[in-house]
């Protein structure tokens, strides 16, 4: 994380760079979560500098704020041509060893699903992967059973054969 902060730097917003800055994005904010605080540091000011590199100000503003709540919100918002490749990247956090990515993830796939088109592929990914959270915690079963709650509660419609 800190390489690739440091390479940031050094290629001055380089275009050929940028679609790996996009790519980071996600995983850096998941792993600003991590129980190890040196890790959930290093990737702190890994996504500062990414968001810096971008010339994000408010998701840098977001970092810097120590807000990790409202950073989902404000990159799909932000970037909605990407929502798909960001909600695939979160998919494997479902399986973290640790409960609070788990929980972050799913927290972060209701959000991604709010903004969603209908024939979307990866809404009917979300919406699958939370209905097979049903042997974790009850804590992490029942954010997943609210969420998915919502998201059908919201986009009341045939789409998903599951239903």
């Amino acid at each position: 994380m800190l390489l690739f902060r440091e390479l940031m730097e050094a290629t001055e917003r380089s275009k050929s760079l940028k679609p790996h800055v996009y790519l980071s994005l996600v995983p850096f904010y998941f792993n600003w979560h991590d129980e190890n605080q040196r890790v959930a540091e290093a990737s702190r000011r890994a996504l500062f500098g990414a968001a810096r590199f971008l010339k994000w100000r408010d998701l840098e503003n977001l970092v810097t704020m120590e807000q990790p709540w409202r950073f989902p919100e404000c990159l799909l918002e932000k970037d909605r041509s990407r929502v798909g490749q960001y909600v695939r990247q979160a998919l494997p956090f479902l399986e973290s060893p640790e409960e609070p990515l788990r929980k972050l993830a799913i927290k972060f796939l209701g959000i991604a699903a709010r903004s969603m088109k209908q024939e979307q592929p990866e809404l009917q990914l979300i919406c699958q992967a939370l209905q097979d959270i049903t042997d974790d915690s009850p804590a992490v079963s029942n954010l997943a059973q609210e969420t998915l709650h919502i998201i059908r509660a919201v986009r009341r419609t045939s789409f998903f054969p599951f239903w």
